[in-house]
């Protein structure tokens, strides 16, 4: 039921370390080589044109200042960017550099050469602009996958900037900071900057943690070094500088729990939206123990409610009856918009009440406070989540529908702006003995999940069984994808929570399979995988072999996840997938995620993630254990045929898959038992979640029955 789901980091912006060695290899030019482009004089207009004095006239010429670098060749463009940076008396200052997006956007990885070439001037004040305009265009640069090939060597001089122990340490500063705004780019030169984290220099030591820190998991393996650079008890500063470190390098320091709950304590109630974070990133991290919990116990309303403090309590504080009155006040605290007139977000409250939940089980006095709370008049979708809060303590399914019932009959205009996605997710956790009371409701349910899309097609489907009105919608979103590669819903989330009920889709999907953009195709591959085999999908074996040699290292464990879901190809999935595991970064740690997938069909990538369960970064090491828990709890397991029957309608496509493959290796004898259930099953469910179940067994039987009538026409 969370509506608020972690951030997860996917790294699609790795650059491969390979892409260096072939820079350096076809002669890439290096500082101090000479200029890797041609030069061209200007004309005085020009330069004057190009250059903005005010941020008040760069908004008043931005148009001219596009329309200007638009009509330039590369040579001029080039050019006029060393003018502006090298050969002007008076060179631009940095806030003028941050006029000038129109030029670094037009130029693109072509700048790099640029810049280059000014990293080796002999005019110290050039190398530092230059530093500082890199470092600009490493921020533009953040979402471009690939980064272009020219900017391997400019990286490279950066880092080698950075390690220059004679250089000036404001030269070496500004470098890290260039190399920091690229974000994860610099991966392939993390082990090359490590060094830093011993520099003589504090402020060289800490700027290097935290260029380290943005680089993805490769850099996890020097977490503790980075962190050794912050005062984390005695500075909030640094705390919070250590808090960030901690969440994307996963390696807290022992004992650490205290000290983060006692800096957002400190935190005043009204900052507790804007301070807080990232102090509470790493919370769900920390292991149980009771000196967490207290601390936790001392937070104000504000500050409990934000989602990792739930989720700890959650997992770790199940049945601790001291976090009730904490967390009411928390959740009341939630319902008060900010500013005062606005209508209330609710942020919290989904987070809150399963928080609720864990540790209220079985308390009366809970459920009558629950109760009393929906005669007053809060928020509406604090009353949904009350709503919920009850049918889970109570086990009675009518208060989560009295409170959709409530909230359908009356005008949500002044609602929050997430109300219509919550009532629709929601639809799911609804018992299917009191589904017929939101009968009447159907149309008005209907019209959320039309376009544009506000509430949740997941949970409408599922609790409707209107397939219809969901595909409808999946395929204009991605008919708009197809069109301008604008980011998909029905890819990021739908297609992958419906799985076999979007096999309508495979055409769309085959389009964007070979037509959109590299960024886009891993999401294709691993919605084309939650469809599962059809004769379609398994047909593209040799598509999916050829995007996996094609595709980024990072990107090729959803094509393997395809052949695996579509075409039980185990051994061609793994052996895309091990390489993978070989500290690639974020390809090592998404390859974990593939094969934790796959469950027992990964069993020989077992060795290798023991391996890096055992190894020095810890990043690794937690996302190789999960798919060692994974892929062992598989192995061992004895499953009934009642177990793998519920499993094939699964919310969680690949456990349905895994479920499914189960099946059809029990061999033919299981068809007249899929048959049987298919035709006999009338087990209390949501028509929806029958219906992806059914639609599941099918799968199976159309893979068994042709080995069936195979084997009689044999006999």
């Amino acid at each position: 039921m969370r509506t608020h789901k972690r951030r997860i980091a996917f790294g699609k912006t790795q650059l491969a370390g390979w892409l260096f060695l072939a820079a350096i290899m076809s002669g890439c030019h290096l500082a101090g080589e000479g200029p890797a482009y041609r030069r061209v004089p200007l004309s005085p207009e020009i330069v004057h044109a190009a250059r903005a004095r005010s941020a008040d006239e760069t908004r008043a010429n931005a148009d001219a200042l596009k329309r200007l670098w638009a009509c330039l060749s590369l040579e001029q463009r080039q050019s006029l960017i060393w003018h502006l940076l090298v050969d002007q008396p008076v060179p631009l200052s940095d806030g003028e550099w941050r006029s000038l997006d129109s030029a670094v956007d037009s130029l693109g990885a072509d700048i790099a050469p640029v810049l280059l070439d000014a990293l080796g001037a002999a005019d110290p004040s050039v190398r530092l602009r230059a530093c500082r305009l890199a470092g600009y265009v490493g921020f533009r640069q953040q979402g471009v996958n690939p980064l272009g090939e020219p900017f391997v060597p400019l990286l490279d001089a950066l880092v080698e900037t950075a390690l220059r122990k004679g250089a000036a340490e404001d030269f070496r500063l500004a470098a890290l900071d260039a190399l920091d705004d690229f974000h994860e780019h610099p991966a392939p030169w993390v082990h090359r900057m490590a060094p830093l984290l011993g520099d003589p220099s504090p402020r060289i030591r800490r700027a290097a943690a935290w260029t380290l820190a943005q680089s993805g998991p490769v850099a996890a393996v020097y977490a503790e070094q980075m962190l050794s650079q912050y005062d984390i008890r005695g500075n909030r500063e640094d705390a919070h500088r250590a808090a960030w470190i901690m969440d994307e390098m996963g390696w807290l320091p022992p004992g650490v729990g205290p000290d983060l709950v006692a800096h957002i304590r400190a935190v005043p109630e009204h900052e507790s939206g804007r301070l807080v974070a990232p102090l509470n990133y790493p919370i769900d991290r920390l292991p149980a123990s009771a000196e967490t919990a207290d601390a936790l116990l001392t937070l104000p309303p504000a500050h409990l409610q934000h989602n990792e403090i739930c989720w700890w309590i959650e997992r770790h504080a199940a049945g601790d009856r001291r976090f009730i009155e904490p967390l009411l006040r928390a959740l009341e605290a939630d319902w008060k918009p900010v500013p005062a007139n606005a209508s209330p977000t609710c942020f919290y409250s989904g987070s809150l009440a399963e928080a609720l939940v864990a540790v209220g089980r079985g308390d009366a006095e809970l459920q009558q406070r629950l109760l009393a709370l929906l005669e007053q008049p809060i928020p509406v979708d604090g009353r949904l989540y009350v709503g919920w809060a009850l049918s889970k303590l109570t086990g009675n399914p009518d208060h989560l529908v009295d409170a959709l019932v409530w909230v359908l009959e009356r005008d949500r205009q002044r609602a929050a702006s997430y109300t219509d996605q919550r009532i629709t997710s929601l639809l799911q956790e609804v018992a299917p003995s009191v589904a017929g009371r939101l009968a009447p409701y159907h149309p008005t349910l209907r019209a959320l999940v039309s376009t544009p899309v506000q509430g949740n097609p997941t949970g409408y489907l599922l609790f409707t069984g209107d397939v219809e009105t969901v595909l409808k919608w999946a395929r204009a979103d991605l008919d708009e994808t197809c069109q301008s590669s604008v980011c998909s819903s029905a890819l990021e989330d739908v297609i992958g929570e419906i799985g076999p009920l979007a096999e309508p889709l495979t055409d769309r999907l085959l389009l964007l399979l070979r037509e959109s953009d590299d960024w886009d195709k891993p999401d294709v591959c691993e919605a084309v995988a939650a469809i599962g085999p059809t004769p379609v999908t398994r047909s593209l074996k040799p598509e999916l072999l050829a995007l996996a040699g094609r595709l980024r290292l990072v990107w090729q464990g959803e094509p393997a996840l395809g052949l695996w879901g579509c075409c039980r190809d185990i051994d061609a999935a793994m052996a895309i997938l091990l390489p993978m595991l070989d500290d690639r970064d974020w390809a090592t740690t998404r390859a974990c995620r593939a094969l934790a997938e796959m469950g027992r069909d990964a069993q020989a990538a077992l060795p290798d993630l023991r391996r890096l369960a055992a190894g020095a970064n810890p990043a690794y090491a937690e996302a190789a254990r999960e798919a060692i828990g994974q892929i062992e709890a598989e192995v061992s397991r004895q499953a009934a045929l009642d177990e793998l029957w519920q499993e094939l309608g699964a919310d969680d496509y690949a456990q349905s898959l895994r479920a499914m493959w189960r099946l059809v290796d029990r061999g033919t004898d299981v068809v007249p038992w899929l048959r049987r259930r298919l035709d006999e099953d009338d087990a209390p469910m949501l028509p929806g979640r029958r219906m992806r179940l059914h639609a599941r067994a099918r799968q199976a039987l159309s893979i068994l029955e042709p080995r069936s009538a195979e084997a009689g026409s044999d006999d």
